[in-house]
């Protein structure tokens, strides 16, 4: 009886201080309703013989007081599934019932999800319950920070962030030490959210921690940390607790507390992860853990294919070549201790596991906030709670790694790099773009052979050479695989009327060991590239498939071999084609390579070589490659430049000259080149609607064998208009292709053999005099009334057809103009690699090939504009008014 006296009595203390007002309200949310009242004797913790102090001192003892709940209304049993839960009041100065009660048991029927303020009517979130605006986000941080004081975890979790430990809280106590520390805990917490809410009231608590436990009766009481034996001041761990809750709740006015109830507590970057075996460990990641929040039961586990730890990894980091191991006393330390950074599992490459597994799991305390509360006029005087259930959000990451013996590639390319001591222009160095790199790296279709193979393109046109000509190649060794390895033996197999110049003659030959086959001397060797040569300077690394910042690059190592030209000059072509192949490779695991036999070539492949992909990067197998020279015949070769002369009769002329004719330089064909250079300006020409524009063609004749021209056909724009009457294209022969629906294919034989055989005939050029003879015809079109404004209205012409009394082909005219569809056609340019800019007078814009060439004209704006004027009064002619035009 007296225990429930003393409790009468305090709770008779707690709704004096109550502060009442008026206020209808009407709430949104509904439920069946809980059932909550101060605690009772029996039925819950002695939570509320604790009171706190204010700063003012005008309230000494504001009870703190446990609220439970109950299955009913009776009150006679509380309810033991909820002992996961907290409740707390959100404001000191409301009671449970009507003010002055004893012991009542209130049905509260309205919650809001204190995370979805925007929910919550504004009656029950005015400022006399809820704090708003960085008070609320304050509170919503304590919310989420405090305990749930019945899981130790929980506990555990809050006790670490604010420096202190459980057993800190023993000081004296002999007995039921487990209670009385929940009971401290809760009056902490509680007292820290009345700071909050009551922030600027009396009833607000100090701002450091000074409770008092009741002994015998209400006002007779004794400061718990002397009660409790604990240090005095700001050491003990109640104030400790207390001012660390408050002073970090007071930072937490931007707190984004929407998304803390979801957020798993870490993240697993495994994207990047892959198994590469350098020198003798498998590095298997990198992994990158990172932590989202807080979080605890951090474990991790390194398994084999059978699920059983792997006893012989290391866990590390990597910065290049440096390599650093993790300490720690387990895997789970070791990786928890590099959390937030990229780390590696390290297993020897003699290894028998086939498949590692890491596992990581942790687990983060959330909590659902909900706001409690009475509806109606009730809410005057009845206590705005909040209930807080914890949950565990966890976080269980996995990844699956493969062990497999790496893969090892090596890859030869061929390509000239001088004649006679001239550096050969363009260069016939092999480009691997970085798409292509990339295609290897990932194993894409886009990279020869399965994705074992990357594209690597050079030119392998067959270069004009001179009887006596010394040609130095050059043979680069590429690793495209997973390990290191060398090229033991390089073989080069030379034609008939090639031959190896002589060490004693050769810097080259002699730096590299080039030696000729006993037996054959057509075969030469050399083991410059090999371990036993050089260990160090010969190893080439493996390809890496994920560099930083996704720049690849691929390692190789080159040698070099110089040759001279002993075939001597006839009637035809003489091709030289010498063909390179790697015929003996290491490496330290022993594996062989996985696309290529070494020494694998036959006689026939070596006699006819033409696997038909070496311009690509890949011979019969990406091991060989060949170079191709041409000591030359007599040949045949016609080229075509167009140009704009005229529009509507009015010719582009400067000084005599035409402003876009093609300024010829022959001086590629002295060295050994097949075209000649056309310098000559292919920017749109500026024209109307309705316009006849004037085209020339231009047909050269770069060989050594006079020609004909038999066919030349023009490709039109839908904006242009052929002219059949025009005396020009008449005077040309120029017919439409009847074939073309379109109308736009205009040919003409004017310069053909069968019309005028002495006429027609185009002189071969003239080395010794750097004559390049030509013919020229021309056509006229029109611009179409409806072409549109600013649009470039592109035709291309081409030799179709030609001939020469030798019967010969034309050496680089292969093809076709393939021409682009209509909305590619106003961008064209020429060949690809071309420039954009086209208003270069001093720029050689290639076409496809040098039998085809285009020009452009481009309609501007049209723009009319009137001026009225008298011109004449009773018959009087005025003059004067006629408008000036400037």
């Amino acid at each position: 009886m007296k225990n429930l006296k003393k409790l009468a009595i305090l709770i008779v203390i707690i709704f004096s201080m109550i502060l009442t007002f008026t206020n209808n309200v009407f709430a949104v949310h509904s439920s069946s309703g809980k059932f909550l009242g101060l605690y009772d004797k029996g039925n819950g913790r002695k939570t509320g013989f604790y009171t706190s102090g204010t700063e003012t001192g005008t309230k000494n003892n504001i009870p703190i007081i446990k609220i439970i709940e109950y299955k009913d209304s009776d009150g006679n049993q509380v309810d033991q599934s909820k002992e996961q839960q907290v409740i707390y009041c959100l404001r000191d100065g409301i009671g449970f019932g009507s003010e002055g009660s004893s012991g009542q048991i209130v049905k509260y029927t309205e919650y809001f999800d204190l995370r979805n303020p925007q929910d919550i009517p504004t009656e029950y979130k005015a400022t006399t319950i809820l704090p708003s605006d960085e008070n609320y986000n304050k509170l919503m941080w304590l919310l989420d920070n405090i305990c749930i004081p019945e899981d130790e975890d929980s506990v555990n979790n809050l006790l670490t962030k604010a420096g202190i430990e459980k057993e800190d809280f023993r000081g004296n106590i002999q007995s039921d030490f487990e209670n009385i520390f929940k009971d401290i805990i809760e009056v902490i917490q509680q007292s820290a959210i009345w700071y909050i809410t009551n922030q600027g009231d009396e009833l607000q608590p100090a701002s450091t921690g000074t409770f008092h436990v009741a002994e015998s009766s209400v006002g007779v009481s004794q400061d718990v940390a002397t009660k409790y034996g604990y240090e005095e001041g700001d050491d003990n761990p109640v104030t400790t607790l207390y001012n660390y809750l408050i002073e970090q709740a007071q930072n937490q006015g931007a707190y984004d507390y929407s998304s803390n109830s979801t957020q798993e507590p870490l993240t697993f970057d495994k994207e990047r992860t892959q198994v590469v075996l350098e020198s003798e460990f498998y590095y298997v990641g990198p992994y990158k853990i990172t932590s989202t929040s807080d979080y605890a039961n951090f474990e991790a586990t390194v398994l084999d294919e059978n699920n059983q730890n792997i006893s012989d990894i290391s866990i590390v980091q990597k910065s290049g070549e440096l390599v650093t191991q993790v300490q720690g006393a387990t895997t789970s330390d070791k990786i928890k201790s590099v959390i937030g950074q990229d780390f590696y599992i390290q297993l020897p490459a003699t290894t028998s596991v086939e498949k590692v597994k890491i596992q990581t799991s942790a687990s983060r305390e959330s909590k659902t906030l909900n706001y409690w509360s009475v509806s109606n006029n009730l809410i005057n005087s009845s206590q705005p709670v909040v209930i807080i259930d914890k949950q565990n959000i966890n976080s269980n990451f996995s990844d699956e790694q493969n062990i497999v013996k790496p893969k090892f590639d090596l890859a030869l390319r061929k390509f000239i790099d001088q004649i006679e001591g001239k550096k050969v222009t363009p260069s016939r160095e092999p480009n691997i773009t970085k798409q292509n790199l990339q295609a290897l790296a990932t194993g894409s279709s886009s990279a020869l052979d399965n994705g074992t193979t990357t594209n690597k393109t050079h030119s392998k046109n067959a270069l004009s050479v001179s009887t006596g000509n010394k040609i130095i190649y050059t043979i680069r060794i590429y690793n495209e695989g997973e390990i290191d390895g060398y090229a033991q033996e390089v073989t080069d197999y030379l034609p008939s009327g090639l031959e190896l110049v002589p060490q004693s003659e050769s810097e080259i030959n002699k730096k590299y060991g080039w030696v000729e086959d006993e037996n054959n001397k057509k075969i030469i060797k050399t083991d410059y590239l090999s371990k036993e040569k050089n260990a160090e300077d010969n190893l080439i690394k493996a390809f890496d498939k994920n560099p930083q910042d996704d720049n690849y690059t691929i390692s190789y190592k080159d040698v070099q071999v110089e040759c001279v030209v002993v075939a001597t000059t006839t009637s035809t072509d003489t091709h030289l084609k010498n063909i390179a192949e790697i015929t003996n490779s290491y490496n330290s695991a022993n594996v062989p390579d996985r696309d290529s036999t070494p020494n694998n070539l036959s006689e026939d492949q070596k006699n006819s070589y033409n696997p038909g992909t070496s311009t690509q990067g890949k011979g019969y197998q990406d091991d060989d490659d060949y170079e191709d020279l041409v000591l030359p015949g007599k040949y045949f070769d016609l080229a075509l430049r167009k140009f704009i002369t005229a529009v509507n009769d009015v010719e582009l002329k400067t000084n005599g000259v035409y402003d876009r004719q093609p300024k010829v330089d022959v001086n590629p064909l002295l060295n050994g080149d097949t075209t000649a250079s056309y310098e000559h300006v292919k920017s749109p020409v500026s024209v109307s609607a309705g316009d006849i524009i004037t085209y020339t063609l231009r047909i050269y004749n770069e060989g050594q064998i006079d020609g004909y021209a038999e066919e030349i056909v023009d490709h039109l724009p839908p904006e242009l208009e052929f002219l059949p009457e025009d005396e020009i294209n008449k005077k040309y022969l120029w017919t439409i292709d009847s074939s073309d629906k379109t109308q736009r294919t205009i040919r003409t034989k004017y310069l053909s053999k069968e019309h005028d055989e002495e006429e027609n005939l185009i002189k071969a050029f003239n080395p010794e005099e750097d004559i390049l003879s030509y013919k020229e015809i021309q056509i006229r079109c029109k611009v179409i009334l409806t072409a549109p404004t600013l649009k470039n209205l592109t035709n291309i012409a081409e030799i179709t057809e030609s001939s020469n009394e030798a019967d010969l082909l034309d050496r680089d005219n292969e093809n076709k103009v393939k021409l682009p569809d209509d909305s590619n056609l106003p961008d064209y340019k020429g060949n690809d690699n071309n420039k954009d800019d086209l208003s270069d007078k001093d720029y050689h814009y290639e076409g496809q090939e040098d039998d085809d060439d285009f020009e452009k004209v481009i309609l501007e704006k049209f723009d009319l504009a009137l001026r009225k004027f008298i011109t004449g009064v009773n018959e009087e002619e005025i003059t004067s008014r006629i408008p000036e035009v400037d």
